[in-house]
Order: C-alpha cells, then structure tokens, then sequence
C-alpha cells in the first residue's frame, strides 16, 4: 500500500455494486464486474483523482458471505482477513449497500465488522436508478448508526461526484499529494495598475467576484 496517498478501501458484501463503484470513480474498467457473488476475492488497487485531490482507491472482497453459499466460502476467512488488513491502512472506507434490498443480515455482519475498526466511514446507497428510490436512501439506512449516506447510481453514474465529496472531505491529505498539490498550484499573486482616478480597484473586485 502507498503511504504518500491517502487510502480509501470499498467494502461491503458481495454483489451489491463494489466493483462498478471502483471503475466508477476511476473512469475506467479496471476491476472485475459479475452478477454472482465472490467474483472480487482479492483487493485490487488503482491511483485515483478527484478535483485535484490524489488518493488510492481499493476494491475488496465480499464480507458477510453466508457459509452455505457453496461458491464462496471456502474463501470467507481469507477475504476477511484481507479485508481487515485493508481497512487498517484505510483513511475512510467507503461501505456499499443494495438500497434495493435494504438492510440484509449480511449488512449488520458487515456493520459489526465495520464498528471494530473505528474509521470514518461513508455509506453508498448504491442501485438508485430512480428519484424515488434515491431519496429514501438515508431514511432507509440511518438505523446503521452512520451519519454519511449518500445514494449513487453506478448505471448511471449518478451521486458519484457527492459522495468522493464526502469522501474526501473526511480524508487527511497524504505527503504525496500535499506535493504535487504545492507543486501544482503555486502562489497567485495580482496587482492591480492604471493611472489615478480610473477606477482600477473596484473594477477589479467586481471582476474577481463575479468570474470576469
């Protein structure tokens, strides 16, 4: 993992959009996108940017996997173990839930995994594909005792941009970042300058202001 970056990790269980989110936010297909579940069984992490803020982003395996889904158990403790070591180098978890099937029981095995670890974390209500379904979102999943839900459409690509603003808002800016931040965006400085009694300073102001 890269200690200059901050790291967000994705978690949450399977099938409920972690992937379509990772390649969402990096605008590119990049992890592994199936409808059954334990596809994505080992993290996959990739450098991402958001309005000038640098990061790593990771996509995790499934937690919460029933053992009696034949497919997937037998890695249930391997990508917990993953996930857990994830989340410990993580500045916020992004936590992704179906908001088409609610609060599961594998949401409160999550849930109760989460809550150990004490990051920050922002709930994607993810699937919203209508208005309706969107603005329900915090009503539906507040009883998970976190503060930031933001609903996200990753079909099409909807809450993408406001949820890596909560994101990101919760994450300290990394060594590597505050670099190429400095070294991107130096100090502006501007003079105003004309003759006297031209109106230089107020025109300027107003230009400033208004984008001008």
């Amino acid at each position: 993992m890269s200690k200059e970056l901050p790291v967000i990790a994705i978690v949450g269980r399977p099938n409920v959009g972690k992937s379509a989110l990772f390649n969402c936010i990096l605008r590119k297909r990049i992890s592994i996108v199936h409808e059954q579940s334990g596809v994505t069984r080992d993290r996959v992490a990739a450098p991402g940017e958001y309005q000038g803020r640098r990061f790593l982003l990771v996509d995790t395996g499934g937690l919460g996997v029933h053992h009696k889904e034949k497919t997937v158990d037998v890695f249930d403790g391997m990508i917990r173990e993953q996930v857990a070591e994830v989340v410990a180098e993580a500045a916020v978890l992004i936590w992704v839930v179906n908001i088409q099937d609610g609060i599961t029981t594998q949401d409160e095995e999550v849930a109760d995994f989460l809550r150990k670890s004490g990051k920050p974390v922002v709930i994607a209500a993810n699937k919203g594909d209508n208005a309706n379904a969107r603005a329900d979102a915090v009503g539906l999943f507040a009883a998970l005792g976190y503060e930031d839900i933001v609903p996200t459409s990753c079909t099409h690509s909807l809450g993408v941009g406001d949820l890596m603003e909560t994101v990101l808002r919760l994450a300290p800016a990394g060594e590597g970042e505050a670099e190429a931040v400095e070294a991107a965006a130096p100090p502006l400085r501007v003079a105003v300058v004309g003759r006297p009694n031209v109106g230089s300073p107020p025109w300027s102001i107003g230009c400033w202001a208004s984008g001008g």
